[in-house]
C-alpha cells in the first residue's frame, strides 16, 4: 500500500495525542493584510488601511476568515448606492456588532470564525440560505451530492449548482467530485 499523510489545520487543542502536531503562530498583521489585499478586487485606499488592520485583528488573522471578509467587501463595493462608507468600513461595523452579540459565550477559540461565517451567511441569497440551513441535518459535517439532491428534491445538476454556489460563498469546501465539507 501507499503511505498517505493527512494534514489537519485547526485551532482546537483537544486533538487526539496519537497524532504528530505542529504549533503554528497566528498570522501577523502584515501577513493578514497581504491575504486580505490579495483577495480584494480593488486596492485598499490609504483611508481604509487602518480599518483593514482592525478587520485583520478582529478575525485574528485566520486565513479563511480573511478570504470570506474580502468576498464580503468585494460584494459591498459593487453597489454604488453606498456612498458614505467603504466596504471595509461596513464590514468592520458588521463584525464588531456580531462580536458584541456573542461575547457572552466567553473566549472561544472559534469565535472569530463563527462571526465571519455569520457575516458570510448574510451574503447568501434567500434560496442559498434555505439550502445551507437544510444541510444542517448532516451531523458529520460532510455533504454527499446524492444526499443533498434527495434532501433538496433537486436534479443532480441543480444540486451541483447550489453546492458550487455555497462553495464560492466560502460556506462549504469541495473535497472530491461528490463530497463537500462545512467550514467549522
Amino acid at each position: 500500500g501507499k503511505n498517505h499523510k493527512i494534514l489537519v489545520a485547526t485551532r482546537r487543542e483537544d486533538i487526539d495525542s496519537n497524532f504528530k502536531t505542529f504549533a503554528l503562530e497566528p498570522l501577523n498583521e502584515l501577513e493578514s493584510l497581504d491575504i486580505l489585499k490579495t483577495n480584494l478586487i480593488t486596492e485598499i485606499s490609504a483611508d481604509d488601511l487602518e480599518v483593514a488592520k482592525e478587520i485583520c485583528n478582529l478575525v485574528e488573522g485566520i486565513p479563511l476568515a480573511l478570504i470570506l471578509i474580502a468576498r464580503r467587501i468585494n460584494k459591498i463595493n459593487k453597489y454604488p448606492s453606498i456612498k458614505d462608507k467603504s466596504g471595509s468600513e461596513i464590514v468592520d461595523e458588521e463584525l464588531r456588532e456580531r462580536f458584541r452579540a456573542v461575547m457572552h459565550q466567553g473566549n472561544l477559540s472559534s469565535l472569530s470564525t463563527y462571526v465571519t461565517l455569520d457575516v458570510s451567511y448574510d451574503d447568501l441569497s434567500k434560496i442559498e440560505q434555505k439550502h445551507i440551513r437544510a444541510l444542517g441535518v448532516f451531523a458529520i459535517h460532510s455533504i454527499r451530492l446524492d444526499s443533498a439532491k434527495i434532501l433538496w428534491g433537486l436534479s443532480e445538476d441543480e444540486a451541483i449548482d447550489i453546492l458550487q454556489s455555497l462553495e464560492l460563498s466560502g460556506m462549504i469546501e469541495r473535497i472530491d467530485q461528490n463530497l463537500w465539507w462545512f467550514h467549522h
